[in-house]
């Protein structure tokens, strides 16, 4: 179906209709486009991606083309323009994958008011996946630094008493404290897009 999709394209100029409005194969077209060097193919295969990528699908879209440097910064760009849109209960997956989660995390820029964005998208995983696991393993990226002592509040049973005391301290002083481990030491708010 691939090649198929390949052999029409260069005898028409066209996409296959299958193609413009099935993500999963849009991106396996881009691939193979790619691979064989048929850079009209993969510059009309990601036009068609970057128009089809919303919130909605940006989750599906950024784990099936992961891989794909061109595709995923496509979707970082998404990411970090409508973060907001993209993390709403509705197009939120409760199941990204652990790779995906440590790759948010992990941007430096995302539209956001305040790092408690974040912080409650976890505790949503959280209550998904009846477990502490996904706000465990998103702890070491989250700029909890950045909260405030309301915020921090609502997460103190989430913390160990050491890292609840760490931060607080860090919080009302502002000095140089030996953080816990597992507490992300960057002090500063994600760049806003």
């Amino acid at each position: 179906m691939l090649f198929s999709a390949i052999i029409r394209f260069v005898h028409t100029g066209e996409l296959d209709p299958e193609f413009s409005y099935n993500m999963s194969k849009l991106i396996e077209l881009f691939r193979l486009a790619k691979s064989y060097g048929i850079k009209s193919l993969k510059n009309l295969c990601f036009a068609k991606f970057k128009e089809f990528l919303q919130p909605e699908n940006i989750w599906k879209a950024l784990k099936k083309s992961f891989e794909v440097k061109e595709l995923r910064i496509c979707c970082e760009e998404l990411l970090a323009t409508r973060t907001i849109e993209c993390l709403r209960p509705k197009t939120f997956n409760l199941y990204v994958p652990i790779y995906l989660l440590k790759h948010i995390l992990n941007m430096e820029k995302l539209n956001i008011p305040s790092e408690y964005l974040l912080v409650e998208t976890m505790l949503r995983m959280n209550e998904r996946c009846r477990s502490e696991g996904p706000f465990n393993i998103a702890l070491p990226y989250l700029r909890l630094l950045t909260l405030n002592e309301a915020q921090l509040e609502m997460i103190k049973d989430l913390l160990k008493d050491e890292e609840y005391n760490g931060i607080r301290e860090w919080c009302m002083d502002r000095r140089l404290v030996k953080l816990p481990k597992r507490i992300c030491t960057i002090k500063h708010q994600r760049e806003r897009h």
